[in-house]
């Protein structure tokens, strides 16, 4: 056998494999006589069967699957010796191949290949990015903790509207002039102020007491599409309204939703952060910040992230071998993808496939590997975590237990290699952040979403 690649370009190659008889042919009659053992026919005992007839029933087959190991251990080989990187996997010029078991002949198979993009990591030295840290503001504590009050409160039912998410509850009765429409649509439904735009309409409903009615015209007083009345307001399945429907509705208020917040005393306290964890209003904000500003950072830490992606992406600009990625995606994926598909969604995928040559090469050349005591570590402090915030008892949990619950998650391959692949992830941003000339920036929520979104 012998292979020879011949390079189009620099990211483009010809993978051309001559493969004699005498490659396959023993390999192929070792397999038969192997299948032959195991070949039960009417007629014959198990293994007697004659070669000639094992030979017409699976001899085709045997050829291709052994041909196929051949190319892909000679492939494998060439590569690792010829430290050829390449990208998706080589992809076979001519499928149709003249040859069979009883016509073994010299083949050419040829490959396309896509070969990865030389990585230039000195470029990566000194590059300028902007990290940003979230900033908790009394208001982002203040608006926490009337949502927790909201969530403990208690339900009323006052007489009058006193809220502008007060739920509301009404019957609509279809109207022909100034009286109820003799056989027409009726329903109950429910709605919140919050989602009704129109001020005379909000304005109306708020001067409500419960059992008081005022005509609307359910299109026009109500900001939101026609369907969407239909479907949500009127309750009209499948959106169609009865022929000949009017416009015209009386609106009676039936009854009213008002949540009470919860009082911030020590039983709201306790419920809230857990038995004895903190005691007054002042600690309470205190803990909120604190809890608030550690889902803030992890809002962030992705941000973060996608900022040194792209800024080393777009620095060291590499080139892809497109036209065969094109190809290669297209016939590896399951389902058809049109052209458009493919062309609308190859920006995205080239993208990150020159994240994950840039990040090989990063962890490949600096040592950026974890030793498994650091996944274990990684592994303990994600316990840790998960049983501080379940843990209600107000007890300390010990580091026997930690371990016990850690051996157990070590026992499960892919807890291992969700945490080893976070530990490398961690090492690398590390190690990008140690090169790269960071300016740090403090943000409010607001201006963080503004732009981020």
């Amino acid at each position: 056998m012998n292979i020879v690649q011949e390079n189009i370009d620099a990211l483009n190659a010809i993978l051309k494999i001559n493969i004699s008889k005498e490659d396959y042919l023993p390999k192929v009659e070792e397999a038969l006589k192997n299948y032959r053992k195991n070949v039960n026919l009417n007629g014959f005992r198990k293994g007697m069967v004659p070669m000639g007839i094992v030979k017409k029933m699976y001899g085709d087959a045997v050829l291709f699957e052994e041909m196929n190991k051949l190319v892909g251990e000679a492939t494998t080989k060439h590569f690792e010796e010829g430290k050829v990187e390449i990208l998706g996997r080589p992809m076979q010029k001519d499928t149709n191949l003249d040859v069979n078991i009883n016509d073994p002949k010299d083949i050419v198979l040829e490959y396309e290949i896509g070969l990865a993009p030389a990585v230039d990591l000195s470029k990566i030295e000194k590059l300028k990015v902007t990290q940003q840290t979230i900033e908790v503001s009394d208001q982002d504590v203040e608006k926490e903790m009337d949502a927790l009050r909201m969530r403990n409160g208690k339900v009323t039912n006052p007489s009058k509207v006193a809220d502008e998410k007060d739920l509301i509850y009404v019957d609509l009765v279809e109207m022909d002039d100034d009286k109820e429409k003799e056989g027409g649509y009726s329903t109950a439904s429910v709605l919140s102020l919050e989602t009704i735009k129109d001020k005379k309409l909000k304005a109306k409903i708020e001067k409500l007491e419960v059992g008081n009615s005022i005509e609307v015209d359910i299109f026009k007083d109500f900001d939101k599409d026609a369907e969407g009345i239909k479907k949500n307001i009127l309750n009209l399945k499948d959106g169609v309204a009865p022929e000949g429907m009017s416009e015209d509705f009386k609106l009676t208020l039936t009854k009213i939703h008002h949540l009470d917040k919860a009082d911030l005393d020590q039983e709201f306290l306790d419920k809230t952060f857990g038995p004895g964890k903190v005691n007054s209003e002042e600690e309470a904000r205190a803990e909120l910040k604190k809890e608030i500003q550690q889902y803030f950072n992890q809002m962030a830490v992705r941000k973060n992230k996608d900022a040194f992606v792209n800024t080393i992406t777009d620095a060291l600009n590499l080139s892809l071998p497109d036209e065969f990625l094109k190809k290669w995606l297209k016939q590896s994926n399951e389902k058809p993808i049109t052209d458009d598909q493919l062309n609308s969604e190859y920006g995205g995928f080239a993208q990150d496939l020159k994240w994950t040559i840039i990040s090989n090469k990063l962890r490949a050349e600096n040592n950026l590997e974890p030793e498994m005591e650091e996944v274990k570590e990684f592994s303990r402090n994600i316990i840790r975590d998960q049983m501080a915030k379940f843990n209600t008892t107000g007890n300390e949990i010990g580091e026997e237990t930690i371990e016990m619950f850690n051996n157990q998650m070590f026992a499960k391959e892919e807890h291992v290699k969700k945490s080893y692949e976070s530990v490398v992830e961690q090492k690398l941003f590390s190690f990008i952040e140690s090169k790269l000339i960071v300016n740090k920036e403090t943000v409010t929520l607001e201006d963080f979403l503004k732009k981020n979104n």
